[in-house]
């Protein structure tokens, strides 16, 4: 089952400070005993913030970056901790500070959360301090510009990926992943039949609903599918997600002379693609820094969305 118990939003400080505040206070004053004093400074107004909601709109966890990428008040409510969120929730305080153009991103944890910010890319430096009471350490992480900051010469010389090639249908699933991961606020997938090799398997699943669910609704997951008959009848997954998310997931089926079209692919806004010669092979080449390639290939998508429609049979099922 797809797992949509949770999204991401980011706050305004004003607006949403109770529930800000609700987290934080249960989490750090309760909890932890931080005076309460120390919990709120000036920084809060400053800062970019997360929340992360249930599906009744409840509050369950948060976390702020400041201007200069300083990373901090990461807080998720005890029922909710061990399931991700607060991963999803440091995802996205990266990707805000990669977005302001921040070469790297700081934080002070608290020790025993060490290898939580360890298998998220931070290295901790300096000796251990004191901070509220509580024993911390400093640790950074280095991150990428976004393209549309970079000069063509520096995107050349600071290319830190290879090529991406597949032969397999496990390759093809991880390289799917990375594709998606590096999808910022929207996502196209051309299919003949949905491919449940590679988007019926729990790891893409996943992928796919963490695109989805982050920032919602601005994100946006467009499908567009040769034969979604069989899909359909065997109750394939991504559906249920776009059942689940019709304002943010749509799929259409081409029509007439694009039925012909033998290859398959992913491609996002940015400059991520992976494509299949021919959709019925597991063998794919992609990038995820080649702009030009992935330019043609959305191209190409939004010509045949155009001229696609919905099938009748997604209809009923309330896509």
């Amino acid at each position: 089952m797809i797992d949509d118990r949770y999204f991401l939003e980011f706050a305004d400080f004003k607006r949403d400070q109770a529930d800000l505040r609700l987290i934080r206070t249960h989490v750090f004053v309760v909890e932890q005993a931080v005076p309460e004093d120390l919990e709120w400074d000036d920084d809060d107004e400053r800062c970019d913030h997360v929340l992360a909601r249930d599906r009744s709109n409840a509050p369950i966890a948060t976390g702020r970056v400041s201007p200069e990428g300083k990373i901090g008040r990461m807080a998720v409510l005890a029922a909710w901790r061990g399931q991700g969120v607060g991963a999803a929730v440091l995802r996205s305080l990266i990707e805000r500070a990669r977005e302001r153009g921040l070469s790297e991103v700081h934080l002070h944890a608290q020790t025993h959360a060490k290898k939580f910010y360890l298998d998220a890319g931070f290295r901790p430096f300096g000796a251990e301090f004191d901070e509220a009471g509580i024993a911390h350490v400093a640790m950074t992480r280095v991150i990428a510009a976004p393209e549309s900051l970079k000069s063509p010469k520096s995107v050349v010389s600071a290319r830190k990926t290879e090529p991406l090639l597949a032969q397999s249908a496990s390759e093809l699933i991880h390289l799917s992943v990375l594709v998606i991961a590096n999808a910022r606020r929207e996502l196209c997938i051309y299919s003949r039949d949905l491919d449940k090799a590679v988007f019926n398997q729990a790891a893409t699943l996943e992928a796919l609903k963490q695109f989805a669910l982050q920032y919602r609704p601005r994100n946006r997951l467009r499908v567009l599918v040769q034969d979604p008959t069989d899909a359909v009848k065997s109750g394939h997954r991504l559906i249920a997600l776009m059942q689940r998310l019709p304002s943010i997931i749509s799929i259409r089926v081409p029509q007439d002379d694009d039925l012909n079209y033998a290859s398959a692919f992913i491609v996002s806004e940015t400059s991520a693609y992976l494509f299949r010669e021919s959709a019925e092979r597991f063998n794919a080449r992609g990038d995820l820094e080649d702009g030009v390639e992935a330019a043609r290939l959305r191209r190409y998508f939004e010509q045949v969305w155009d001229r696609a429609s919905e099938h009748p049979d997604l209809r009923r099922l309330g896509i």
